[in-house]
Formats: C-alpha cells, sequence, structure tokens
C-alpha cells in the first residue's frame, strides 16, 4: 500500500460555488417538494477526497455531501448531473 495520494485537479472553491448555485437552480424547479429535502437548511456538508485503498487500481474521486436531504432524495442526481461536465471524478451524496 502507497501514501501517495493522487491530485484531482478539482479547485474546491469552484466546486463548492458550482454546487451552491445547483441547489438554489433545484429550488426552482417543478415537483421538488417531493424530493426528500429540508430547503430552509440544505447545504453542503463536506467536500471529501476518497480513495479505496485495498485496491490498488482504484481512482480516486471527490464526494461531495449535502446535508439536510434524504439518502435517496432526487437532489443528488440533480447536482451530479449537473457537476459531471466539469467536474468527472466527482460524486453526490445526500444525508440528514
Amino acid at each position: 500500500m502507497s501514501n501517495d495520494f493522487p491530485k484531482l485537479g478539482i479547485n474546491t472553491q469552484e466546486l463548492l460555488d458550482q454546487c451552491r448555485n445547483l441547489i438554489d437552480r433545484a429550488k426552482t424547479e417543478e415537483d421538488v417538494t417531493n424530493w426528500g429535502v429540508n430547503w430552509a437548511d440544505i447545504g453542503v456538508a463536506s467536500i471529501e477526497y476518497r480513495k479505496e485503498m485495498l485496491n490498488a487500481d482504484s481512482q480516486p474521486y471527490c464526494a461531495v455531501i449535502l446535508e439536510e436531504a434524504s439518502p435517496s432524495s432526487e437532489l443528488a442526481q440533480y447536482v451530479y448531473n449537473g457537476l459531471k461536465e466539469r467536474f468527472p471524478s466527482v460524486s453526490v451524496e445526500c444525508e440528514w
């Protein structure tokens, strides 16, 4: 095992700003009332660097954690779809 962590080439502030913009845009979409989101408190709780340590062939990625949304919320897919072209090595998760 190695302790060398490859860089992802992601500007964290740009990623955070883009996530916030996508959350604001999501609020204006139709039928968001059943997305399982506390729209008053929704936000980015964390941006994490992740790499599977037991699989040497795994690729590192960045995980964006949105707080105040159901783990099964459509918001995660909505934000991911808005990020994937510019930030291809990013996943999005929701948590209460």
